[in-house]
């Protein structure tokens, strides 16, 4: 049996895959490195609503199907409001949407099992 070295001996045995390990409440900065000031949380879909299909128009433009946020089922088109945000581009499976701030959010179909 080969004799570790004293660095490779302690990381295995914090064992970084154990399942009792957390997150850590800040990033790992190196020594002297600073802080940076927390991010403004970017104002989203309501947590209840996701995005289940889109509707991407030929000529342009499109819509988003969402669903959920104690609306049931809602169409919106291209200008329309969700909350806080306007929906800007319609794609593929994907929604592109603009807070009043000019902040992009884009939303992604929600697929089951993911």
């Amino acid at each position: 049996m080969a004799v570790l070295e004293p660095d490779v001996s302690a990381a295995v045995d914090l064992d970084p895959f154990r399942s009792d390990r957390h997150r850590p409440v800040e990033r790992f900065r190196m020594p002297g490195e600073r802080s940076t000031a927390p991010r403004p949380p970017v104002a989203g879909l309501p947590p209840s609503m996701r995005l289940t299909g889109t509707v991407v128009y030929p000529s342009g433009g499109g819509a988003a199907l969402l669903e959920g946020g104690g609306q049931g089922t809602r169409l919106v088109r291209v200008g329309e409001r969700v909350g806080e945000l306007t929906l800007r581009e319609v794609g593929r499976g994907q929604a592109v949407f603009v807070s009043s701030s000019g902040n992009r959010v884009v939303i992604r179909v929600h697929k089951e099992g993911r």
